[in-house]
């Protein structure tokens, strides 16, 4: 049960952690304290770490003197939970990425940026040859993808880019 005194207890580690960056740590220092306030207690600590990633709260967990500042705290650090969990299981994972042309002199170059989920950004600059080698590249490992049996279910992706690069050819054919 989570009483007023556990409630704030939690909110000021809460406030702690997520004053700072989230990194592969945050989400083990949220495990640490809600072991910690749970006195270990694998059913608390499992009902603890679904009202703070679902969002949800559920009534027979929560006092009813302490509901307002657990929905408070709830609404507070929910996605920066959830994004802790993301962040620690994957942060090394692709993320989106982004690029920018720029023409000088008839030459053209891409400003490329690729961001992980943790947050973290590579930037680098391409000149078409570049962006050809990353290309062939990433067909290269869709063709071991395939090998390994790996490919199944991107049947739609791949129609796709054959489209788009055949619309490629058929414009660079016309004079």
């Amino acid at each position: 049960m989570i009483n007023e005194q556990i409630a704030n207890e939690l909110n000021v580690h809460l406030q702690r952690i997520f004053c700072l960056p989230i990194t592969r740590s945050t989400f083990r220092d949220l495990q640490q304290v809600v072991l910690h306030l749970t006195q270990g207690d694998p059913d608390r600590s499992n009902q603890f770490f679904e009202l703070l990633l679902s969002g949800t709260i559920k009534e027979s967990i929560v006092d009813k003197g302490a509901y307002e500042k657990v929905r408070l705290m709830v609404e507070n650090y929910t996605i920066p939970c959830r994004m802790s969990k993301e962040v620690f299981e994957r942060g090394d994972f692709l993320a989106g990425a982004s690029s920018e042309m720029l023409v000088r002199e008839d030459q053209a170059a891409f400003v490329n940026r690729i961001r992980r989920v943790d947050g973290k950004e590579l930037q680098f600059i391409a000149d078409p040859q570049g962006v050809f080698f990353l290309i062939h590249h990433f067909v290269s490992r869709l063709e071991e993808l395939k090998r390994d049996g790996k490919l199944k279910g991107n049947k739609d992706e791949i129609g796709e880019l054959r489209s788009r690069l055949q619309s490629l050819l058929i414009e660079e054919s016309i004079p």
